[in-house]
């Protein structure tokens, strides 16, 4: 694993990480009120949990329970000015809010893998988070504002501000957006080494082509992979004697028969060699093997060049490009 693709799974965890913590901060308050009254001083702050229940109450008034009697003193202090963007901002925030903690979550589980089909992935899911995260900051924003422009000379006796969970929230996904771009970055880079690099990566090489595994060669021009090699085909290839410069091929398990008998013999020697017998030896092509069966039928005897005699009236198997002399003679063959 090569330096960028560290550095990208690192921020890819991070961002998964940070996703997570911004679903918790999500559930931490959204604003703060602090109102001062004659008899009392009264703190509120609501979150996400809170939205719903402020949704709940609105649309099913038999739903209303205490926490609705506690936000009435809060009304009290700060007038009906919130009355009139509690239904909107408490719908908005709670749609915004649980698409964030969808896609705040997608992100946190793609980043788990590192390549950079999912790293893009990643970004995109985290993107539409922050934008919802930003949406909810722009919402409570509006609505304090709206609120204290209406409560006037008044706003000074309540003290309206952003929650500690929303500006948190922001933080962490506007980080982790940060981590899943580098993480993304770093995913590229670490791919374009990996074809830079040459052969140990199954890419390109260090002249800028592909390597000899498919690809363009060295110099970057086409490069064709040499062919497996084949075979040569069986048979024998008689180097000197009255045969000298005769190719033949055996074909299957056919064996060719050399001597100086036309009526048994496929190869026949001159009569003038006289230790040549009239069927002197027979050759055959073991392919499972892929050497060749030599048959001593001869009188005075077959050997390998350079090495021993065959053993009389039996087969003996000899390796390819063994030549073969007949009685000591001028006659000799190659096994191909």
């Amino acid at each position: 694993m090569n330096n960028n693709s560290v550095k990208s799974r690192v921020f890819g965890f991070i961002a998964m990480g940070l996703a997570l913590i911004t679903i918790v901060m999500l559930f931490l308050p959204f604003f703060s009120v602090k109102a001062e009254t004659l008899f009392s001083d009264i703190s509120y702050s609501a979150g996400v949990i809170d939205f719903c229940k402020i949704s709940s109450a609105i649309a099913n008034p038999d739903l209303a329970d205490n926490f609705n009697e506690a936000l009435d003193e809060v009304y009290d202090i700060i007038g009906d000015a919130a009355e009139e963007y509690k239904a909107i901002a408490a719908g908005l925030i709670i749609i915004s809010t649980f698409a964030a903690m969808a896609f705040s979550l997608a992100t946190a589980i793609i980043s788990i893998f590192n390549n950079k089909a999912t790293r893009v992935l990643a970004m995109i899911t985290n993107i539409i988070a922050f934008l919802c995260v930003l949406f909810d900051f722009i919402v409570i924003i509006i609505a304090i504002s709206k609120v204290k422009s209406e409560l006037g000379l008044f706003a000074a006796a309540a003290k309206i501000n952003i929650g500690i969970g929303l500006i948190l929230a922001f933080v962490f996904i506007f980080i982790a957006l940060v981590m899943s771009v580098l993480a993304l970055a770093f995913s590229g880079k670490g791919a374009a080494k990996a074809q830079a690099v040459g052969v140990d990566m199954g890419g390109q090489n260090q002249f800028g082509g592909q390597n000899q595994f498919g690809g363009q060669n060295q110099f970057g021009g086409q490069y064709n992979p040499p062919a497996a090699p084949v075979a040569p085909k069986a048979g024998l290839t008689f180097l000197s004697g009255s045969c000298a410069g005769y190719q033949i091929p055996i074909e299957g398990n056919d064996e060719i028969v050399i001597g100086k008998d036309p009526a048994m013999c496929a190869v026949v020697i001159d009569k003038k060699y006289e230790k040549v017998s009239r069927k002197h030896c027979g050759v055959r092509f073991d392919a499972a093997r892929n050497m060749y069966i030599v048959t001593d039928y001869s009188t005075n005897g077959t050997r390998v060049v350079g090495g021993s005699k065959l053993a009389p009236h039996s087969m003996s198997y000899i390796e390819r490009g063994t030549t073969i002399n007949l009685a000591n003679t001028e006659n000799s063959f190659r096994l191909n």
